[in-house]
């Protein structure tokens, strides 16, 4: 029966776990994005296409808003997925308390700042004079959701690796539907103008804080249990540093979007304007699908990182990649073919305003074939700790490379170049991206390999890594493959003995327990000193430290003889329990 099983490590569950986060992180990326290209679309219609240009021109501070929430949502939650992959749930909790009342504060300071420098910052944004009675109106609103905004969405990137990123989907659509809602009602009815889309954004997201709080005090967003002392801000460090990559991206859209704007203004008018809006909203149309992809996949990989699974967490990153791969394509022959009407869902209909966005659409798409494939590797080295790498992409593509590029070709091309600009600094950046990996694995003594940076085990001595499906025979064959495995790396008989048994009997306690046949990965590590076996399972809950049926506790007996540890958390859906069994200690069976 061995001989017919390939003792190897499939994708089965941690693609199953990523297809089950990717609708809701989509979902949750598209409510998000309803704030900016949806939004815009509704105001355009209703007011007209001037009004979708005064929307734009306050990007760069939706971009500070965004840049807040993203430091301190994304570098939260992944400080708060690498703990609970390492098990330090305490840490965990920590973090997700600290990060949200760190918003909190940040929300209002930005308020405050923003009031109090309100006139230079509106002249700095709108240099256009014909635009600037309908800016400030809409920027005093724009500013009063930033307590409520970056409150709301640091919180919710905390959700997924929680296990729960429905109830984040679920959040976001509702306040993006109130906001929608009160696009019409505050544009339409009471005649507010462009400043109506700002008070819209700031009632749905005061619904969604209402909802958050409910949801909490009725226990179905659990906050994790921490004790938050002084010397804790510390942990902030930490946080800053793993979303400060994310967080100056989107500040360097903030930079880019402004000096493009000047450009746009420079070279063509509000026409100009109008064109460069709406290349703004094609990044927000692929965010939804690239953003998810990052959104579903990240926590797992961080998860998988922390756990040192570094197979799983390769695996992971190769599938994404692939994913965007197919994504890049369509969404460049999209905009290519789809140009024209898509000016015509904004209002576009003047013949000059026409032709301009359309070809400026069909040209700044072309940066879609390259910027996804950085934009998930730069996330990818936030989570294994490649501060400056992931720094590097983030500044780069969101103004070290835009601006000066697109300042020269704006010199010798005119509005042309401000097009280009975006696919010439994409694709030089994935290249560099790639030589700079291709330099690293030169350079690491084979820890690395390969373009996406590879990394093998590098502590224990000798790794068992398969996937098998839980029935009697495939478990009794990959318990003896274990066996033969540890024999023929050096282990002694009565180890080796110990070890197959302990796969045999939580596999068996696993299938007993889920009621069902599914699969299982195991991940046995050889140390000089001990034998680290992982498991890992999708399903329902269930603890094997705490009191179980009789018909299966005799599992759990015998583990508990053989283990010197054992430990056991339910990680993001996914049961995840470690036996670790002393080499030269071995208790008795």
């Amino acid at each position: 029966m061995r001989d017919s099983i390939s003792y190897t490590r499939s994708n089965k569950i941690l693609f199953t776990k990523m297809i089950e986060y990717l609708l809701p992180t989509m979902l949750t990326m598209a409510a998000l994005s309803l704030d900016e290209f949806v939004d815009s679309m509704i105001v355009s219609n209703l007011l007209g296409s001037s009004a979708m240009a005064v929307v734009g021109l306050g990007s760069p501070i939706t971009m500070c808003i965004a840049a807040t929430y993203t430091l301190l949502g994304n570098g939260g939650a992944t400080l708060y997925a690498l703990c609970i992959g390492k098990r330090d749930m305490d840490t965990a909790g920590k973090a997700f308390r600290l990060s949200i009342i760190t918003a909190l504060a940040v929300g209002i300071l930005f308020v405050l700042a923003g009031f109090a420098f309100f006139n230079p910052l509106t002249n700095l944004l709108c240099s256009d004079a014909s635009l600037l009675p309908a800016f400030k109106p809409y920027f005093r609103g724009l500013l009063m959701t930033a307590p409520f905004i970056i409150t709301i969405l640091t919180l919710v990137e905390f959700l997924p690796p929680s296990g729960v990123p429905k109830i984040a989907t679920a959040i976001n659509l509702i306040a993006n539907a109130f906001n929608m809602l009160m696009d019409y009602v505050y544009i339409k009815v009471f005649g507010m103008g462009v400043e109506g889309a700002a008070y819209a954004t700031l009632t749905g997201y005061a619904v969604g804080t209402v909802l958050i709080a409910y949801l909490v005090l009725r226990r179905r967003v659990n906050i994790p249990k921490a004790s938050i002392r002084l010397g804790d801000f510390r942990l902030m460090g930490e946080v800053v540093g793993l979303g400060g990559p994310s967080a100056v991206s989107q500040l360097g859209f903030a930079l880019k979007f402004a000096f493009c704007n000047y450009q746009a203004v420079l070279y063509g008018g509000a026409t100009g304007v109008v064109a460069y809006s709406l290349c703004n909203q094609t990044i927000s149309i692929v965010s939804i699908f690239l953003a998810a992809l990052v959104g579903a996949s990240m926590p797992l990989i961080a998860v998988l990182h922390g756990q040192r699974d570094f197979r799983g967490e390769t695996n992971m990153l190769k599938t994404v990649m692939r994913m965007n791969a197919i994504l890049a394509g369509v969404c460049f022959a999209a905009f290519l073919l789809l140009a024209r009407p898509l000016a015509g869902l904004y209002n576009i209909t003047d013949t000059a305003e026409v032709a301009l966005a359309v070809k400026a659409v069909r040209i700044f798409a072309a940066m879609y074939l390259f910027r996804g494939f950085y934009m998930v590797f730069m996330k990818y080295m936030q989570v294994t700790g490649r501060k400056a790498y992931s720094m590097f992409i983030s500044v780069f593509d969101g103004f070290g490379g835009i601006i000066p590029i697109a300042f020269v070709l704006g010199l010798a091309l005119g509005l042309d170049g401000l097009w280009w600009a975006f696919p010439i600094t994409s694709a030089l950046l994935l290249v560099i991206v790639l030589l700079w990996n291709r330099r690293i694995v030169r350079q690491s003594n084979g820890q690395f390999s390969g373009w996406l940076l590879e990394q093998r085990e590098d502590e224990a001595e000798d790794v068992f890594d398969v996937t098998i499906f839980e029935d009697g025979q495939t478990i009794s064959a990959a318990s003896e493959a274990l066996m033969d495995f540890c024999i023929d790396h050096g282990i002694d008989k009565r180890s080796a003995t110990c070890a197959a048994l302990s796969v045999e009997e939580m596999a068996v306690y696993t299938r007993n327990r889920l009621n069902k046949n599914d699969y299982m990965d195991i991940l046995a590590r050889l140390y000089a000193d001990k034998i680290e076996i992982d498991f890992r399972t999708l399903g329902n809950s269930f603890n094997p430290l705490v009191a179980v049926p009789e018909d299966i506790a005799e599992n759990i007996k015998v583990l508990q003889g053989i283990a010197g540890k054992l430990e056991y958390d339910y990680i993001m859906g996914m049961n995840c329990t470690r036996i670790t069994i002393a080499r030269k200690e071995v208790s008795a069976v």
